[in-house]
């Protein structure tokens, strides 16, 4: 019996329809999940684990997908997927939009965030919506989550 569990907890772990809660300190750069349909770890896990436990200890990628939310400080950031390097300090996102009750929605083909400089490249078709009306602005834009909510330092 000991062996079969041995070999269970060798295997990635897909969980379904998951969802977390945490306080989140606006200005500390750190990115807090929200929920996924799917999340993918790839062990080893400890079955006495919780869910949220089994994420922040995973130290390869942990894969979400399907309707993933997530926040930096007051900044709210829906996507199709995710990937959250927690050794690296790192989030890699796709089909992104951004919403921050301080600014107009963005939305762009793909985020990438570091927790330990608090800064993110926005790629893609990047699109601006305000008041429901859309404005593509560029393939590329710098984002600072150093703040309670982001500041755009540069795009292009």
């Amino acid at each position: 019996m000991k062996l079969l569990l041995i070999i269970l907890l060798s295997f990635p772990v897909v969980s379904f329809a998951q969802q977390k809660t945490t306080q989140n300190v606006p200005g500390d750069g750190s990115f807090k999940y929200i929920s996924s349909e799917m999340t993918f770890i790839n062990g080893p896990v400890n079955s006495d684990d919780d869910y949220n436990t089994m994420l922040t200890k995973a130290s390869d990628n942990v894969r979400l997908k399907g309707n993933v939310e997530f926040t930096i400080g007051i900044t709210h950031i829906k996507c199709d997927t995710a990937i959250i390097n927690n050794d690296r300090k790192s989030l890699t996102a796709s089909a992104i939009s951004i919403t921050c009750n301080q600014y107009p929605v963005l939305k762009g083909d793909e985020i990438i965030y570091d927790q330990h400089s608090k800064q993110a490249i926005l790629k893609g078709h990047i699109k601006v919506i305000d008041n429901g009306v859309g404005k593509t602005i560029g393939k590329i834009i710098y984002l600072d989550f150093s703040h309670e909510s982001y500041k755009v330092t540069d795009f292009r």
